[in-house]
């Protein structure tokens, strides 16, 4: 099995892939690839085959064999190609017992360089950083949130100090001070955030607002007087500020620190490669406009690579959808 694996995890990283899904299917298993984009097939296995290698995956992270209804986590270190990979692997079972498991690959690179859709964009995001305060990046899973904030974070390197806190720690640059959460032994985001104040950082990176707690302890550290940077679960940079309220921040503080907020996809080009695009708030805009507002920079981009055939006709009316 471990020689199955290899195989498996060779495929996926030869494809750029961020995760592997095995995914239940009637009488089988759907194996599918991630790429930051959206899933695709790669493969189907027989439920047997299946079982042993979530036994495998399971013993390999330290988790409990006999368990497959509860949800469980797990992480190993796998050596593939001169490369360590970080795997974080996670399980649930559904109403029918029957097992899914994602595995995240986490590439051991210092920085992963986006591709922009187009480069002005991330040109203007470094011209708007504040000197202090809270900028927040929004957009699902894979999207390229945590590369932009640590592209964003290499301007300000030489001179200044740098500390994160994230879950997990994703792309490893030795000129930051990096804490990884780690909740059995009481490391949390809370924990954490109270550990790096005593720092006094000139930059501080909480990997993600999850909860209430991480929200207005983010809040506290941003109104200390330090650049703070995040990123949250929202559906434009305008509701950015709905799911803030939402986790219970005070609207007077919010509006008195949360100074840029960022909507960032990743969309698939004709030559099957990835690139980011950005909408944005500035201060000024944030509490002022409607929820489902986007910048006219969207639109541009997105008619401007369809014109340029870089995207297809498809990926353009998905896109441009997002933003009507």
């Amino acid at each position: 099995m471990q020689n199955y694996f290899k195989s498996l995890l060779k495929e996926a990283v030869d494809s750029n892939s961020t995760d592997i899904y095995l995914l239940p299917d009637e009488e089988h298993y759907q194996i599918k690839f991630h790429d930051g984009s959206r899933p695709r097939s790669f493969r189907i296995i027989s439920k047997l085959i299946a079982t042993k290698l979530f036994s495998f995956l399971k013993f390999r992270a330290q988790m409990n064999i006999t368990e497959n209804r509860r949800p469980q986590m797990g992480s190993m270190d796998w050596p593939l190609d001169k490369q360590n990979l970080s795997l974080r692997i996670s399980t649930v079972g559904d109403f029918k017992n029957q097992e899914t498991m994602v595995i995240r690959i986490l590439y051991d690179r210092e920085i992963h360089n986006l591709v922009w859709l187009k480069k002005e964009q991330f040109s203007h995001l470094k011209q708007i950083i504040p000197s202090q305060g809270l900028v927040v990046v929004a957009g699902p899973t894979g999207s390229g949130k945590t590369s932009t904030i640590h592209e964003l974070l290499r301007e300000y390197v030489s001179d200044k100090l740098v500390l994160t806190i994230e879950d997990p720690v994703e792309i490893k640059n030795s000129r930051f001070v990096q804490l990884q959460v780690n909740q059995h032994a009481s490391m949390t985001y809370l924990d954490l955030i109270k550990v790096a104040l005593r720092h006094h950082p000139d930059i501080l990176l909480i990997g993600e607002i999850r909860d209430s707690q991480t929200a207005q302890a983010t809040i506290q550290a941003a109104l200390s007087g330090h650049l703070v940077f995040s990123t949250i679960h929202a559906n434009s940079a305008s509701t950015v500020v709905n799911r803030l309220l939402e986790l219970g921040v005070d609207k007077t503080l919010l509006k008195d620190v949360l100074k840029v907020t960022i909507y960032q996809r990743l969309l698939q080009q004709v030559n099957g490669s990835l690139a980011a695009i950005a909408d944005w708030k500035e201060d000024w805009q944030i509490l002022d406009q409607p929820t489902s507002d986007f910048g006219s920079s969207w639109k541009e981009v997105l008619d401007g690579a369809f014109k340029s055939k870089r995207i297809s006709s498809k990926v353009y009316e998905e896109y441009k959808k997002i933003a009507a």
